[in-house]
């Protein structure tokens, strides 16, 4: 993040995004960011630059520019009694401009076929095992289900799914690609920064936002925890508890909006099934590199993926048969 200096004593332009990354797959990161150019009125392509092994992508800052935008973070941070009446219509901006970026038509295709194509079975066994997986299943009994059973009875379901397809998505919709602007107390969110983008099922990128908020928040233990009553099967029962903190209530609230936008798009099952397919890719990671792939708690990645497991399974009963 930073400005430029202007010529001629102009003084310095707005708030401006600087990526320099690695100049290997560089030329879809322009592609990406050039679709968002195009779909979104608050992104503006500066540059793009490349440079041997380095590659430069130069980004004007979402909103007006003239302050540093705030992160997704620095707003569930702060007193829910100011900021959790915008949270639910936060959450509606980030995940209509998710659906700006692409046309829904109807399809259908074998339930399997939704799932993300680079599932390692043996890998998320693996990190189940490792991570306390089964510790997780005793502890917390009937309000979760194993997620490496789920996901073998998955793989193989070949039953006809219906479901919207958007023409093209952001791709990486992480809990960290989501620029705030504060404009005196009031908060505004635009996504930024993405990566992969290719069609596919119309909330798959509202669910990755959902999973990574509860796995990858930098904060004290506990959020993923307090958030537990987000998957219980029935919805009466998607109460959080009145002990819970700042942070976790408008964690809380914020996934309960971003859940009421995929309402209108997708039926529940399949929103539910893009849920565990993320909570899966997020286990499935903890086996590259010592960073966990940004989660802060590995064991939370069990816990969560269980609690999604559960919760689908509350919609398709048959899907564990």
């Amino acid at each position: 993040m930073g400005r430029f200096l202007l010529n001629e004593g102009r003084g310095h332009s707005l708030h401006t995004f600087f990526k320099l990354a690695a100049c290997d797959g560089a030329r879809n990161v322009f592609r990406d960011a050039e679709t968002l150019n195009q779909k979104l009125k608050h992104i503006k392509v500066v540059s793009a630059h490349m440079s041997g092994d380095r590659s430069l992508l130069v980004t004007q800052s979402a909103g007006s520019g003239n302050c540093p935008p705030l992160s997704l973070d620095d707003v569930l941070s702060r007193p829910s009694t100011t900021v959790g009446e915008q949270l639910p219509q936060l959450a509606k901006e980030v995940a209509t401009q998710v659906a700006a970026l692409g046309d829904r038509t109807p399809d259908q295709r074998e339930l399997r076929q939704l799932l993300w194509k680079h599932h390692d079975a043996a890998r998320i066994a693996n990190q189940w095992m490792m991570r306390g997986g089964e510790q997780v299943l005793q502890e917390y009994g009937n309000a979760v289900a194993s997620p490496v059973a789920l996901f073998q009875s998955l793989a193989s379901d070949g039953a006809t799914v219906r479901y919207d397809l958007q023409s093209a998505l952001h791709g990486d919709l992480n809990y960290s690609n989501i620029a705030i602007e504060d404009e005196n107390g009031i908060t505004h969110g635009y996504i930024f920064d993405a990566s992969g983008s290719q069609s596919g099922v119309c909330v798959r990128d509202v669910a990755m936002l959902e999973v990574t908020i509860l796995l990858h928040q930098q904060a004290e233990a506990g959020v993923l925890r307090a958030c537990a009553p987000l998957y219980a099967t029935e919805k009466e029962m998607q109460i959080q508890s009145v002990e819970a903190n700042d942070r976790e209530k408008n964690t809380f609230t914020f996934i309960r909006g971003i859940r009421a936008v995929a309402e209108q798009f997708a039926e529940p099952h399949i929103y539910a099934l893009m849920v565990v397919d993320n909570a899966l890719l997020q286990l499935g990671g903890l086996d590259f590199g010592s960073s966990y792939n940004k989660i802060v708690s590995p064991q939370d990645a069990c816990l969560l993926a269980a609690l999604a497991s559960r919760w689908y399974l509350s919609f398709r009963p048959e899907s564990f048969g």
